[in-house]
């Protein structure tokens, strides 16, 4: 599950970079700086995703609060240059990061469960 919500996370990053790469270059063809600014927005979002995809897999509570930096950076891009994909954008990286939380908790919860969580000592060493 925890390889699943990485390679989603990935892809909505790949994905919204390509978009937001090809608006970025069309604004800075027809010298549009609303676009041009959309699109940088949509480029740091992008990156954001794929450094939680990978940091998920390590780490998914460092990776929930990348995505949920993610989800609050690209709200505000949405809001600043009025572009409603970028709403769509938001409320996918909160859905990966509700997933993300909810495996992380599984996860966790299991190997206490099993006794994973922690090794104990010997008390000779």
């Amino acid at each position: 599950m925890k390889i699943l919500a990485a390679v989603l996370t990935f892809v909505l990053g790949a994905y919204s970079g390509i978009q937001s790469y090809r608006i970025a270059a069309a604004g800075a063809a027809q010298q549009i700086p609303q676009l041009q600014g959309d699109g940088g927005g949509g480029l740091v979002f992008a990156l954001l995703c794929i450094v939680a995809a990978v940091v998920a897999l390590k780490r998914p509570s460092i990776g929930v609060w990348v995505l949920a930096c993610a989800t609050i950076l690209v709200g505000f891009v949405g809001l600043s240059f009025g572009d409603a994909s970028m709403y769509w954008w938001a409320v996918a990286a909160l859905a990966l990061a509700v997933f993300d939380f909810v495996i992380h908790r599984i996860l966790k919860s299991t190997r206490h469960r099993y006794g994973t969580a922690t090794r104990k000592r010997s008390p000779t060493g």
